[in-house]
C-alpha cells in the first residue's frame, strides 16, 4: 500500500465518522509504517524533498545576487550619519538610561502577562466552575500581594527623596 492509498483510507474513515479503533485497525492492516520508510532504504519519495531544498537554496541565492547587482550604492558623507524622524542626532549615542525605566518595563511585562492568564480563565470560566473561580481569586490575591510588596519596598516610587528600599536579611 502506498502512502496515497493509506491517506485515502484514513480520510474515508474520518469522513464516515469512524472511531479511533477503526482508524488504528486500518493502520495496522495497511502494513504502512512511516518510520520504516527511512529505515529500509526506500528513498523513492525523498527525492522531492531534495529537489525542493535545492530550489529554495537557489532561489535565496538568486535573490541575494540580484539585489547585490542591482542595488544602489551610496558613498555620500550623509549616508553614514545617524538620522531619525527627520532630526539629526546631537551628542553621543552612549546615553545612560536610568535602571528605573527597565524596572518599570519588567513590571509591565510581568503584570501584563498575568492579564493574559486572567483572560484565558474568563473564556473557560463556565467550564471551570467554582473551583476555577477560587483558583483565579487566589491568583489575583497573589498578584495584589506582589504589587503591594513592590509598592511597600519603594520600587514603584520614582521620587529619589522618598525612595527607601527596605530589604531585610
Amino acid at each position: 500500500m502506498t502512502i496515497n492509498d493509506f491517506l485515502a483510507t484514513i480520510s474515508i474513515l474520518a469522513v464516515s465518522g469512524a472511531g479511533r479503533s477503526d482508524v488504528v485497525e486500518a493502520i495496522g492492516n495497511s502494513g504502512w509504517v512511516p518510520h520504516k520508510m527511512l529505515l529500509n532504504g526506500s528513498t523513492d519519495k525523498l527525492w522531492t524533498l531534495a529537489v525542493y531544498f535545492v530550489a529554495v537554496v537557489l532561489l535565496v541565492a538568486a535573490m541575494l545576487a540580484i539585489s547585490y547587482i542591482l542595488g544602489q550604492r551610496h558613498r555620500e558623507h550623509a549616508t553614514g550619519q545617524p538620522y531619525e524622524s527627520g532630526i539629526l542626532s546631537e551628542g553621543s549615542a552612549q546615553v545612560h538610561i536610568s535602571a528605573k525605566f527597565y524596572l518599570m518595563a519588567m513590571f509591565f511585562v510581568i503584570f501584563d502577562l498575568e492579564a493574559i492568564f486572567i483572560f484565558a480563565w474568563a473564556i473557560a470560566a463556565r467550564e471551570l466552575g467554582w473551583v476555577g473561580y477560587w483558583e483565579i481569586l487566589l491568583f489575583i490575591a497573589v498578584l495584589l500581594a506582589a504589587l503591594l510588596y513592590l509598592w511597600r519596598l519603594g520600587a514603584l516610587d520614582w521620587n529619589p527623596n522618598r525612595r527607601t528600599l527596605r530589604v531585610h536579611d
